[in-house]
C-alpha cells in the first residue's frame, strides 16, 4: 500500500511513539510524532496532517484538553484517541469534543488500519458540506453505527448491554462512543438514562 496521507502521533511514551510510527510506515503512511499536547498544537499549527493519533493520559495538557485545542485549529481534523484504560466517561467526553474514534493499547494492525481509513473517509465526506450532504451521511458512513441503528430499529428500547451482546463486542465503551455520536446527530434518543434507545421520529 502506498499513501501520501500524513499522521501525527501524540504520546508521552517514546516507546509507543516509535512502535506506532514504525507500524504506520509499514502500512504505508507518512508520520510525525511529538511527546506532548503542547507540541501537538505547535505541529498542527505549522503543518498539514490527515489524522491525529492522540494519547488520552499525558502529563501536563492531557489528551482530552489537547483534543479541544486541536479542534479549534482544524475543526475537521480526524482525531483518534489512544488509551490503555478504556472507560465510558473518557469515550463519551472525547466524542463530545469531536474525536472520530478511539483505539486501545496494545495496537492490533488490522484494527488500526480500519480505524484510520474510516476516519479519513468520514472526514472526506464531511468536507463535502458545500454539496449539501446531511450530517446523517457522515454518521452512517461508520459500519458499526449502521448496525447499531439497525438494532434499535428492530428492537425499540434496547439497552446498552443488550446492544453490546447482540453486536458481540467485548468493549462496551466502544458502543457507548458510537451511541453518543448518534445521539448528537439526533438520530437516536434515550428518554430516560435508565431506559433503552429509540430512533427519533
Amino acid at each position: 500500500m502506498t499513501s501520501e496521507k500524513r499522521i501525527l502521533v501524540v504520546d508521552d511514551d517514546e516507546g509507543v511513539r516509535t512502535t506506532l510510527s514504525q507500524l504506520l510506515i509499514e502500512i504505508g503512511y507518512h508520520t510525525a510524532s511529538v511527546p506532548s499536547g503542547a507540541k501537538a498544537i505547535e505541529a498542527l499549527s505549522a503543518e498539514e496532517f490527515d489524522v491525529v493519533l492522540l494519547d488520552i493520559m499525558m502529563p501536563g495538557l492531557n489528551g482530552i484538553a489537547t483534543l479541544s485545542e486541536l479542534k479549534k485549529i482544524k475543526p475537521g481534523m480526524p482525531v483518534i484517541m489512544i488509551t490503555a484504560f478504556p472507560s465510558t466517561d473518557n469515550a463519551v467526553d472525547a466524542g463530545k469534543r469531536g474525536a472520530s474514534d478511539y483505539i486501545t493499547k496494545p495496537f492490533k494492525v488490522d484494527e488500526l488500519t480500519i480505524k484510520i481509513s474510516r476516519a479519513i473517509e468520514e472526514a472526506r465526506i464531511a468536507s463535502t458540506e458545500h454539496l449539501n450532504f446531511p450530517s446523517i451521511v457522515n454518521s452512517l458512513s461508520n459500519p458499526l453505527r449502521r448496525r447499531i441503528v439497525g438494532l434499535i430499529s428492530s428492537s425499540p428500547n434496547i439497552r446498552l448491554m443488550e446492544i453490546v451482546k447482540k453486536l458481540d463486542i467485548s468493549d462496551h465503551t466502544k458502543v457507548s462512543f458510537h451511541l453518543k455520536v448518534l445521539k448528537e446527530e439526533g438520530m437516536i434518543e434515550q428518554r430516560n438514562e435508565k431506559k433503552g434507545y429509540l430512533l427519533t421520529n
